[in-house]
């Protein structure tokens, strides 16, 4: 019994020591890939004092990157050969000032710091991130995830499975876009982005920012605002749009199968193409409905164009439904 116990805690010991080697030859290649160099400080462009950090990926064990940051403006764009994910500070970092990176599955994370707690924003400490993306490689992602809680967020030329952008207090710039699933989210910045496809779903929110979303096209779209006004033009077979006081104007290529828009007090307006006929329904208590298309009152059912087989739904306490005709309103 002894024997065996003896025997036991020298095994454990041995795999304990070899682990311990294992891991050391790995942090000092690289990781096998995983682990990612790490360039010195270096001067910014332009003499401007700023320090850079560098830091490189290969793309081999590469399939997505996923980005929390704190505080200052995210870069995400193509190009080179390589992963390279920087940094930049008005002064010199401390080594748990800088971020840190790890991965799982392929998908690497970049994260503001090493604190579990990160207090840099109390301090108004901000650090500009910059991360590029071979192109093929950015084409084939299965997951592209960023979230900033102060600054702007701006990245283009993307495919990936699952997309998700979000900021608290910055704005969003995003452009060619495309996977099944994509999120945008902001609270008081700006939310913009153009062509932009999905296969599946696209959900777009915002508080008090300007909603602007051009040239998408999903199976499914959801736009929601409280008081930021919005501005959506594309194609969608599924449409949701909600807001409270904001003014909202839709433009779609085709007549969607189902679009549902609501609103407290802001003004909805809804502009179609010509199309084989729909079913519009539309409820208010001091709003009112208008359309460019002569429509037949069904009673209970709604009032129908044509065959009425989609099914458009206004719903308004106060604000004006508008449903117009992309062709300047000609039968």
């Amino acid at each position: 019994m002894k024997k065996s116990l003896l025997f036991t805690v020298i095994a454990c010991g041995i795999s304990v020591v070899l682990l311990s080697c294992v891991l050391m030859v790995g942090l000092q290649s690289e990781g096998f890939g995983i682990i990612p160099l790490l360039s010195e400080e270096k001067e910014g462009p332009g003499g401007n004092g700023d320090k850079v950090y560098s830091y490189f990926w290969e793309t081999e064990n590469f399939s997505g990157i996923d980005i929390s940051w704190l505080n200052g403006p995210v870069t995400v764009k193509t190009g080179g050969t390589r992963v390279e994910i920087t940094e930049t500070s008005a002064r010199s970092l401390k080594e748990e000032e800088r971020l840190r990176l790890s991965s799982s599955g392929g998908v690497v994370k970049v994260k503001w710091n090493g604190s579990l707690l990160p207090l840099d924003v109390f301090h108004r400490q901000e650090k500009t991130l910059t991360v590029t993306i071979p192109l093929e490689t950015a084409r084939q992602l299965e997951v592209l995830r960023c979230e900033n809680v102060s600054g702007d967020i701006v990245a283009s030329g993307f495919a990936a499975e699952e997309c998700r952008f979000a900021t608290a207090s910055g704005s969003l710039d995003i452009s060619d876009i495309s996977g099944v699933n994509a999120e945008f989210k902001t609270v008081s910045g700006r939310l913009a982005f153009e062509k932009i496809a999905v296969e599946e779903l696209l959900q777009a929110s915002t508080t008090s920012g300007f909603l602007s979303a051009q040239n998408f096209s999903a199976a499914s779209s959801s736009f929601s605002t409280v008081s930021g006004q919005a501005e959506l033009s594309g194609e969608s077979d599924e449409l949701k749009v909600s807001t409270i006081s904001a003014d909202v104007e839709a433009r779609l290529e085709g007549c969607p199968e189902t679009a549902l828009l609501e609103s407290v007090s802001g003004e909805l307006v809804l502009t179609l193409p010509e199309n084989e006929g729909f079913l519009a329904k539309h409820t208010t208590v001091s709003g009112k409905f208008s359309s460019d298309f002569p429509l037949e009152d069904r009673g209970d059912q709604g009032e129908r164009y044509k065959a009425g087989r989609a099914e458009l739904s206004f719903c308004s306490t106060s604000g004006q439904m508008k449903l117009l005709k992309s062709d300047g309103g000609k039968p």
